[in-house]
């Protein structure tokens, strides 16, 4: 239990049973992106197309099938951190020498109807990646293991409210979670979600495609 709170600082180093101080840990570890992914369509409303949306998902599961099998994922280095606070966790990846951080644009992840863009994120209109430095796990402290979820939204409202379409509210263009085990060193994945939006006359989120796929960690504390 985290009984700092109850006494005065000074106090807290005389506790027993100890006080858990906000901490931050970091991991040297190899990401090891999916060879596949499963996409599948959601109709938001009666103007989708189910029969459009299922084949813009088997067209992205297509492409990146083709794009792997030229062009295997290999292992990549990153450093994790894990920021411990009281009653919190916050956990990203250290960006490379070679990287480049992406910045979405407010309407990333939308798609006329008959388009479809890679899930990848490798696209600066698509949204960050799973290992970008500005996507930040946040979940529950716990022992043992690291727990955290992330979601990257946009909202549209106001400009399709101008154009008279319906309003969708705020939206999620990519989500991800974080669950790694981290007694002797680091193991276990990033689940990462592409939403891709699918328009109709009436409205920007008519459907959508979700592409999943699971992105392998493996490495050792460095601290």
């Amino acid at each position: 239990m985290r009984l700092c709170w109850l006494v005065p600082l000074v106090g807290c180093a005389w506790l027993t049973t100890g006080c858990d101080a906000p901490r931050s840990r970091a991991y040297a570890v190899t990401l090891l992106d999916s060879n596949t992914i499963e996409c599948l369509g959601h109709p938001q409303d009666l103007l989708a197309d189910p029969d459009h949306l299922d084949e813009v998902a088997k067209d992205l599961k297509k492409e990146w099938k083709e794009r792997h099998l030229t062009n295997p994922s290999v292992p990549i280095a990153k450093l994790l951190r894990v920021n411990e606070l009281e009653t919190r966790m916050q956990a990203w990846f250290d960006p490379t020498a070679d990287h480049v951080t992406q910045h979405p644009a407010s309407d990333a992840g939308v798609s006329d109807a008959g388009v479809a863009a890679t899930p990848d994120g490798s696209d600066p209109q698509l949204p960050y990646r799973y290992d970008d430095p500005g996507v930040v796990y946040e979940g529950e402290l716990r022992d043992g293991y690291v727990d955290g979820a992330y979601a990257d939204q946009f909202n549209t409202d106001e400009t399709d409210e101008e154009q008279g379409m319906d309003l969708c509210g705020l939206r999620t263009r990519a989500r991800g979670t974080l669950t790694i085990t981290t007694d002797g060193g680091a193991l276990g994945r990033v689940r990462w979600v592409h939403v891709l939006y699918v328009a109709s006359d009436y409205s920007a989120c008519a459907g959508r495609v979700e592409c999943v796929r699971d992105i392998g960690i493996e490495g050792l504390e460095t601290n």
